[in-house]
């Protein structure tokens, strides 16, 4: 592989600085080395045996075990008690239903720092029926200091305390309870907390409360309720004192999806924080990176800043020597977690976390008289911050706001390769909501930046075609990409750089070799970085009866996407990338006995949120394909997942381009490159997923969306009997898959098999697939079966959930189309739609108002473009069912024939008239 942006993350991952310690939570990671001083004085912060305190309210009697899934909780319950030492109370009772979950029941994990927090543990024991087997006792505790990020440069000082119990049973239920005490003094007593409401696993009884004194207020907020929907929390006083409690029985487990934003809460769960506001939030920081100008230090360190001729380059120069001469380390012991370590600190030891190298930036640009300010940001959750309560908690890294000219900047001191001009570095950021921590700060600010940019070219000089050829390959990044690349190739020696880039193009050309050593180029004041390979291919043409064919791959666009397996989701999916433009551009020269100038052939593809174009041109003897990609969204709404998911299927044929160039128009002066037709890229999506077909059962993976997409190929090419079989086999596969289902009924219709077809659109609808597609696909169908009420019916919620005004139009053509069958045609169109300049409007009014095709098909063909035998195919094909209803069968024999001619196979007017023609010659 050679060295590029990944396809699916375009940023390099932060590094989270702040750590703050919760209990309960569970890792498989293998401990590191213990620190002898932090284990002791864990195990003295760890007792057992103490009582529970005064203050709980106690649950005599756990409800009975949920069946659901392998695990479960009877109970889980936390209560908070505010004071001047806060407490965390927990009682907890889980139960192994399979020998599965008996590893989640043996071992139970708290984690804690004990610099500033002691764990009590209470009692532990296992009930098994009505046995009562007390574990406190013998219970195995080890402390493991694990450092989960110690690859990553960051000491916590969190303290995993495992308790491991012998003897689990299935159907045991482990019980316990505990308390933990103590609060990082960093927020000088104010009460921020979290609860997660919603588990992997079913909870009988969730209880959480919150008991502090009648003169604090604390703030709650439930988070990801879909509706709002939550349990009403009970609120009571007594001596002195306020018990907020939450409460909700049989909580049934919730499954996570895969791909889900940042920013989209999918379980439920409680805030809790004692601020009134982000003018408290930054009130607290402020306290924390307070600056020191007099820093002794800073001296020595500035120098190159102060000699620089602008403010911009002194604060590049800052920018420079923060991220490059102080390593990244982070020690966040104690207070640490969030108060930074001043900048003599860092200075004299070289070596700080994301908190301490923005105090010390800012501190430098101060010292220039340069307006700047630590900013708190969230790498986990960009967006919708300013939808939940404000909290120091919600923040995991520090950066830097500055403000040269009137200009603001948003720099992180933590990322390195960004040099030159402050306006063409790369924003990690963006999009994300942030607080800058200043003197009135009083509400969040949104980073802006650019889009990522990345390009490819290929340019291929042809001696002759049936010679070897010569391929530069030239990567270009800009902005961010172009950082995160100048960090890989950094540390690589000669042979490193060598062995990343040769061999790069075996796949496609297994004869291909590097010939000479990649270069790279790299303006590091316009961060433009660029890297160029040459290669060598014995055999670019397939020498063909009529000409010379090659396949060409934009292979920085081949893995741009994830694709989820399953279309039914409850939350939007999440797009990688966004925002971002990637460009591939292939540039063959050919002989010089090669002449040509035709127009370009320009085709688009738009499936938000991507917008894809594809450029062919054959000017001269320069023949040339360009594909252009851009996000310009980061989500999929979930009911339109299926047609982003029609969108990637199309996408990926665009994938596989191939040209060809004529050997009959080679000498005579006139060549013709002929771009694919659509049979063409059918026969070779037929090929490619006969592949990855094949590789599929060879790996033992489930190839159904794979045999889902031959089946309606085959059936494009009329080999009706091999797609029914694929179509079959995907069911078979994915049985509760309603998208399988539509694709045989798709597949059954286009062979002509109405009932069939009409039993598997049922199934689709009943396992999900009830979309505007199927239900149209159903209506159709029925029609071809004689069932015109039940068409109405099934065209009626085709376009209840159709989206665009298009799809919409689309629909009410065939409303119109089934009116007129059932003898109930309007008299008038629409109100306002009498003079339709839309060509659908136009066919609909057609059928409502007895109009002849004449006006339908001048607008279809009005614009013209690349477009226009997909519009004609489908206006012919409703000119022809218009003169089918007026009886006038010789033309409608005509107009479906025209729309057969067409040649677009894949069109389902193409499909429907080859049904008509056929009613019709019987």
């Amino acid at each position: 592989m050679s060295l590029s942006i990944p396809a699916r993350v375009f940023t390099r991952c932060v590094l989270c600085c702040f750590l703050i310690a919760h209990a309960a939570t569970a890792s498989e990671s293998p401990p590191a080395p213990q620190s002898a001083r932090v284990a002791d004085l864990a195990e003295q912060r760890f007792s057992r045996g103490t009582a529970v305190p005064a203050w709980v309210d106690t649950i005599p009697e756990l409800p009975p075990a949920l069946k659901e899934g392998a695990f479960s909780a009877r109970l889980n319950d936390v209560q908070f008690r505010v004071d001047a030492t806060s407490v965390v109370y927990a009682h907890r009772a889980f139960v192994a239903n399979e020998a599965s979950a008996l590893g989640a029941l043996g071992q139970y994990e708290v984690q804690f720092q004990p610099e500033y927090q002691t764990v009590e543990l209470h009692s532990l024991r296992i009930l098994r029926g009505a046995t009562v087997i007390d574990k406190l006792a013998s219970a195995s505790i080890r402390f493991l200091q694990r450092e989960l990020n110690l690859d990553q440069g960051i000491y916590s000082g969190i303290v995993t305390a495992a308790i491991v119990t012998d003897d689990v049973r299935v159907g045991d239920t482990l019980e316990l309870k505990y308390s933990i005490l103590g609060q990082n003094p960093v927020f000088a007593g104010k009460f921020f907390e979290a609860a997660q409401w919603d588990s992997p696993y079913a909870i009988a009884l969730r209880r959480v409360s919150i008991d502090t004194p009648a003169t604090r207020k604390i703030h709650y907020k439930l988070l990801g309720a879909a509706g709002g929907k939550g349990p009403v929390p009970g609120v009571s006083s007594k001596a002195g004192r306020t018990l907020i409690r939450f409460q909700e029985k049989d909580i049934p487990q919730k499954l996570p999806e895969p791909y889900v934003p940042a920013d989209v809460i999918a379980y439920r769960y409680f805030q809790f924080s004692e601020l009134e506001n982000w003018r408290d939030v930054n009130q607290w920081a402020l306290r924390l990176f307070s600056v020191d100008q007099g820093a002794s230090n800073l001296k020595d360190a500035l120098a190159p800043a102060r000699a620089a001729p602008t403010r911009e380059l002194a604060v590049a120069r800052v920018l420079e020597f923060v991220q490059n001469e102080i390593r990244y380390l982070s020690l966040s012991l104690g207070e640490n977690s969030h108060r930074p370590y001043t900048p003599d600190q860092v200075l004299e030891r070289r070596y700080g976390d994301c908190k301490d190298k923005s105090l010390l930036m800012v501190s430098m640009l101060r010292a220039l008289d340069i307006d700047a300010m630590p900013v708190l940001v969230s790498t986990a959750q960009r967006k919708g911050l300013d939808g939940m309560l404000p909290s120091p908690l919600l923040f995991d890294h520090a950066i830097v706001r500055v403000l040269v000219n009137g200009k603001e900047y948003f720099l992180d001191p933590t990322r390195r390769g960004q040099y030159g001009a402050l306006d063409r570095m790369g924003q990690a950021h963006t999009g994300a909501q942030v607080l800058v921590i200043k003197p009135g700060s009083t509400g969040l600010a949104t980073i802006t930046g650019e889009q990522a940019d990345t390009g490819r070219l290929e340019r291929v000089t042809v001696q002759d075609f049936d010679k070897p050829v010569d391929m530069l390959v030239r990567r270009s990044y800009n902005g961010v990409a172009a950082e995160y690349v100048r960090l890989q190739l950094e540390g690589l020696s000669k042979e490193q750089l060598h062995k990343a880039y040769d061999g790069v193009l075996g796949e496609r050309y297994p004869s291909s070799r590097m010939i000479g050593e990649p270069i790279v180029r790299d303006d590091r004041a316009g961060n433009v970085l660029l890297v160029e390979t040459t290669y060598r291919i014995d055999k670019f043409f397939d020498a063909q009866e009529s000409g010379w064919q090659f396949r060409y791959v934009p292979s920085n666009m081949t893995d741009m996407f994830y694709v989820p397996g399953n279309a039914r989701r409850d939350f939007p999916f999440a797009v990688p990338n966004f925002p971002s433009r990637t460009t591939y551009v292939l540039e063959v020269q050919l002989p010089e006995k090669v002449d040509a100038n035709y127009k370009d052939a320009v085709s688009e593809l738009k499936f938000a949120p991507v917008d894809v174009s594809e450029t062919l041109s054959f000017t001269g003897r320069t023949l040339s394909a360009r594909v252009d990609v851009a996000i310009t969204g980061d989500r999929v709404d979930p009911r339109q997942l299926i047609p982003f998911l029609d969108g990637i299927k199309k996408f990926n044929a665009v994938l596989n381009g191939s040209l060809v160039v004529r050997k009959s128009d080679v000498k005579g002066g006139a060549p013709v490159v002929a771009r694919r037709t659509l049979k063409e890229q059918l026969e070779l999506n037929l090929a490619a997923t006969t592949r990855l077909i094949a590789d599929a059962d060879l790996a033992g993976q489930d190839a159904s969306e794979t045999l889902c997409e031959r089946a309606l190929v085959l059936a494009y090419l009329g080999q009706s009997a091999e797609a029914i079989k694929d179509a079959g086999r995907a069911v078979q596969l994915r049985a509760q898959s309603g998208d399988m289902w539509k694709c045989r009924a798709d597949t059954y219709f286009m062979a002509g098999k109405f009932s069939e077809s009409d039993s598997d659109f049922s199934r689709a609808i009943a396992r999900g697939s009830d979309n505007a597609a199927t239900y149209l696909g159903k209506a159709i169908n029925g029609l071809f079966l004689g069932k015109t009420a039940s068409a109405r019916i099934d065209f009626g919620r085709s376009a209840e959930k159709a989206e665009g005004a298009a799809s919409r139009l689309q629909v009410s053509v065939w409303q119109a189309i089934t009116n007129w069958q059932e003898g109930s045609r309007a008299a008038t169109a629409p109100a306002g739609d009498q003079e339709a300049t839309e060509w659908r409007a136009a066919a609909r009014n057609m059928f409502l108002l007895d109009q002849a095709p004449d006006l339908m098909l001048r607008l279809a063909s009005r614009d013209g473009g690349n477009g226009i035998d997909v519009r004609l195919t489908e206006a012919y094909f409703y000119a022809g069912k218009y003169y089918l209803l007026k009886q006038d069968k010789s033309r409608a024999r005509v107009y479906f024939r025209r729309t057969v001619d067409k040649g677009v196979v894949d069109s389902l007017y193409h499909t429907v008239a080859r049904h008509e023609l056929s009613r019709l010659e019987k």
